[in-house]
């Protein structure tokens, strides 16, 4: 017998970039050939304020 299974998600943050599409953005993070200033773009990534500090103590980088 199969059971159905039920998944419910939550965003928990957002990517601030300056890549409208993702199509868009380099495959490798390293890769700044082909981009308009040949540059590093700026990203951040956003969490979202009920998480907490918390959830970052063990990252490292």
């Amino acid at each position: 017998m199969t059971e159905d299974l039920f998944f419910s998600f939550r965003a928990i943050g957002w990517v601030r970039s300056p890549y409208a599409r993702r199509i868009d953005a380099p495959h490798q993070g390293t890769v700044v050939e082909g981009t308009e200033t040949g540059a590093l773009a700026e990203a951040s990534l956003e969490l979202a304020p009920w998480l907490g500090e918390k959830v970052l103590q063990d990252l490292a980088g």
